[in-house]
């Protein structure tokens, strides 16, 4: 194996370099059953705490417009009683 990869990498360093290159890495191992539940596990986790995230800043967003409108029809009140 280590003798083809250096084939491989000695045959890309002739190429014109005007041509796109395909990468040679390391042959992938097999993951084992459990690196996947985990890797699962806390992507879920990611996902999750996305969600709650996003949540929060859903909220936000719909307090500060709440706030902006208040604030809108307070500055009208104010500019209308000095006219």
């Amino acid at each position: 194996m280590e003798e083809m990869r250096d084939l491989i990498g000695r045959r890309q360093e002739d190429t014109p370099r005007s041509r796109i290159r395909t990468a040679v890495f390391a042959t992938p191992t097999r993951a084992s059953s459990e690196t996947s539940e985990e890797g699962s596990r806390t992507l879920d986790m990611l996902v999750a705490d996305a969600d709650k995230d996003l949540v929060k800043a859903q909220s936000n967003q719909d307090i500060l417009q709440n706030e902006l409108r208040r604030l809108a029809s307070e500055f009208k009140e104010v500019c209308f009683k000095h006219l």
